[in-house]
């Protein structure tokens, strides 16, 4: 499963997340979804990190 930061308020899973909260989702990312660490959908093979984690 893959970690997204989102950029926008988002109901996910049942769940309303306010902007800037990380969450763990399986399926295709929405636009408002950055990811941070795993994979980006299923066509990806490599794993992607995004380069601004580290400076939180």
């Amino acid at each position: 499963m893959a970690l997204y930061r989102l950029t926008e308020k988002s109901f996910i899973n049942n769940t309303i997340y306010e902007e800037g909260a990380e969450v763990e989702y399986d399926g295709e990312p929405s636009d408002h979804m950055v990811l941070v660490k795993g994979k980006k959908g299923k066509a990806a093979a490599e794993e992607v990190i995004d380069p601004q984690a580290d400076q939180k």
